[in-house]
């Protein structure tokens, strides 16, 4: 049998009987603004971090630098945790606290969660390969719970968690052919950074009713302290079914390694393998239209049990014979009882794409369901022939 069909044939495989899960979120202008998706086609950095098969496409080398920020919280969090803090400070030291009124209704109401992510991308692409080099700094905080339940200490006061990540990453791609329809690709990334993890009550100085997500995001990164290293992989297959049709199928974090292992202590926080299927429906030059849907429910974030499956569409209109570009994007999670609304975890995203001779400008722009920005980006990129 020809070696690229059993290449193929180990891959497709490979995907039926893997386990899904997760890790953190990377994305580029073009994605972000697509709703985080629009893997099934690319001409940037995702297609280096999140579908190297697509490597296979570039009809010119680039290189170039992106920049990617995100610090937000899920329905407000932000506010419900300040009046918490307020309610807490108010009970007084001497006083015997047995809880706040309402607490475990507006903590589950906030979503659960606070986050950031700010990461600084240089990259260099060409047809089947791409080298990369990203600064990254991300965290997450949320409230433990236990059989639904939110967590108290033993001063009466709830329990929150939180995981925080500063490396630097080092990536490589490669993609190939495996048939005339079928694309194969790969890409190794070596993380080496620090890590830190703690539980913080909400009678803990780490909280202030003056705080924004931002200031909390930014103290958990600055707790990192215990190191990493890890060496991680990511595979990709596209499949063209038509002109206008493609078919992604994309592997993030195979065999779930682990950034810090304490048997002690029993911690284990691992990078979650997580599957997406993505598909590119181009009907004409100057139209693209994307979706991107996790195969299963992921870790919000490693080291949290806290789930969520993604969907996300996406749409493109390029104007001025391709040298501007309007997109549109939404991304929801499946997973929750609201997919839609204000009650929903719906993000919409919008983004510009401009094209001046050998230099390409992209720009996204993410908003919660209740219209704050949630994230933006941008990125430059020189083509080199």
């Amino acid at each position: 049998m020809n070696m690229r069909y059993v290449i193929l044939l180990t891959l497709l495989l490979f995907i039926v009987v893997s386990p899904v899960s997760s890790t953190a979120d990377y994305y580029t202008p073009r994605t972000l603004a697509l709703g985080m998706g629009g893997l099934g086609f690319s001409y940037d950095f995702s297609a280096l971090y999140n579908n190297p098969a697509l490597l296979a496409f570039f009809q010119f080398s680039i290189s170039g630098l992106s920049y990617q920020n995100r610090y937000g919280d899920y329905f407000d969090m932000e506010t419900h945790l300040a009046d918490l803090v307020r309610s807490w400070n108010q009970a007084g030291e001497d006083s015997v606290f047995s809880g706040i009124d309402g607490i475990d209704e507006e903590i589950l109401e906030s979503g659960s969660a606070m986050y950031g992510f700010d990461a600084k991308t240089p990259g260099f692409l060409l047809k089947n390969f791409g080298v990369g080099f990203a600064r990254i700094k991300s965290a997450y905080l949320s409230p433990v719970f236990s059989d639904g339940s939110l967590k108290y200490s033993e001063d009466g006061a709830p329990v929150f968690h939180s995981v925080g990540l500063k490396y630097t990453q080092y990536s490589l791609g490669y993609a190939m052919p495996v048939s005339k329809i079928l694309y194969f690709g790969a890409s190794a990334h070596f993380l080496s950074g620090k890590i830190g993890f703690s539980d913080y009550s909400l009678s803990d100085s780490f909280f202030d009713a003056q705080y924004e997500s931002r200031d909390y995001i930014q103290n958990i990164i600055d707790s990192c302290e215990k190191k990493f290293t890890k060496l991680t992989l990511n595979l990709g297959l596209v499949w063209k079914i038509s002109d206008t049709l493609d078919i992604a199928v994309t592997m993030e974090n195979i065999g779930n390694p682990s950034l810090y292992v304490d048997e002690e202590n029993d911690t284990d926080i691992e990078l979650k393998q997580k599957y997406r299927a993505s598909f590119s429906f181009r009907p004409a030059n100057d139209w693209g239209f994307y979706g991107d849907f996790d195969l299963g429910k992921n870790p919000v974030y490693p080291g949290f049990d806290q789930e969520r499956q993604l969907v996300s569409c996406g749409i493109e209109k390029a104007f001025f014979d391709n040298t501007t570009f309007l997109r549109l994007g939404l991304n929801t999670d499946i997973s929750r009882k609201h997919i839609f609304g204000d009650k929903s975890k719906m993000t919409v995203s919008f983004g510009v794409g401009i094209r001046v001779s050998t230099i390409l400008v992209d720009a996204g722009l993410i908003l919660n369901g209740n219209g704050t920005i949630n994230g933006l980006a941008i990125a430059g990129y020189y083509i080199v022939n």
